[in-house]
Formats: C-alpha cells, sequence, structure tokens
C-alpha cells in the first residue's frame, strides 16, 4: 500500500462578505475602545446553506478572549467554527489557539493587523485534532471593508481585569488574563 497522506475538504459555502466585514468593523472597535481580542462564532444551516454570526458573551483582555460556547444554538444550525482577532498582531495560529482547538473541530479564522484596511486573514481547519492550514480564498469571500455591526454585540464584551499580585523573579507578576504574565 502506498504512502496516505491526510487532507480535508470543506463542504461548507465561504464565510459570506458581509459577515466577515461586520467581524472586521466589530473587531476594530475592541481595538479602539479597548485594545482587546474577541470572538465570534460561525453558524450554519445545512437545509438552506445559509451562513451567520454568534456573539457568545466573553471576556477579553489585550492578549486573550474567552468564551463558553452557548449550548441553546437554534434548532437547524450548526456550529462550524469561529474567528477571533489577534488585534494589531499577524493573523496566525497561536499556541493558545492550538492548544484550544484541540478539541474543537471546524473552520478557525484570525483577523490580525486590525488597524489596517484590510486586516491580515489567517484559516486553518481541525478535524480529530489533526490542523490543516486553509487557504484563505477557499473560505471567505472577497473582503472590501469592515462595515458596521449590530452595537448589541458589545454588550457581549466584558473586559478582563488584571490584577497586580506583586514581585516575582525582579519583575511585575500579574494574573488574570489567558495566561498570568511577568512583566518589566
Amino acid at each position: 500500500m502506498g504512502e496516505q497522506k491526510p487532507f480535508c475538504k470543506m463542504n461548507y459555502p465561504r464565510v459570506p462578505r458581509a459577515l466577515l466585514e461586520q467581524v472586521a468593523a466589530f473587531f476594530q472597535r475592541m481595538d479602539d475602545d479597548w485594545f482587546g481580542e474577541a470572538a465570534v462564532i460561525l453558524l450554519h444551516n445545512p437545509d438552506t446553506d445559509e451562513m451567520k454570526l454568534l456573539v457568545p458573551d466573553q471576556e477579553c483582555s489585550m492578549g486573550s478572549v474567552h468564551y463558553t460556547i452557548p449550548n441553546n444554538i437554534e434548532p437547524g444550525w450548526r456550529m462550524i467554527g469561529d474567528i477571533h482577532s489577534h488585534v494589531r498582531m499577524s493573523a496566525f495560529a497561536s499556541g493558545v489557539d492550538v492548544h484550544d482547538e484541540v478539541s474543537r473541530p471546524g473552520l478557525h479564522i484570525v483577523i490580525g493587523e486590525i488597524d489596517k484596511e484590510p486586516p491580515d486573514f489567517h484559516a486553518e481547519v481541525v478535524v480529530d485534532g489533526m490542523r490543516f492550514k486553509a487557504n484563505i480564498e477557499d473560505v471567505i469571500e472577497d473582503y472590501v471593508a469592515r462595515t458596521s455591526f449590530p452595537e448589541e454585540w458589545m454588550q457581549k464584551v466584558k473586559k478582563k481585569k488584571w490584577e497586580w499580585q506583586g514581585w516575582r523573579g525582579g519583575k511585575h507578576w500579574w494574573k488574570g488574563g489567558a495566561h498570568d504574565q511577568l512583566a518589566d
């Protein structure tokens, strides 16, 4: 038997441009207001082949976003992935992203350099814990420019509070983000 190579072929439509441009506007607002990451969940209806966004309750900071996947997704809709921001960093799957997504199959899109127009996009698909880099043109429609987003999305966001814990190894010790942090 010849060598077998893992592969992934997605059967979802591309993320519609209008949704992507709303998400970029939301992420830009998070950068403007808090310089913080944020996330949205991608939903797909297999009967109509439509996609829509769900903004979960989330706790955001400069280097992290934490949310719980809601268990009250409308009947007929399936979670197929998520989109989150890396604020002004480039778009890539960070070590935290890779760890968090091991048990979350689906399409994972990162939008970075949100202070630029267009921002930077990166996509990977996770299936059975295996990661596949996706060609961005295969998973999103052509991005033009950010638009407006529903203002109620901002009500889903809570700013992560960092607390100074003292000194450790000659550096400030902060607790409260994705990971506790040492800073000069």
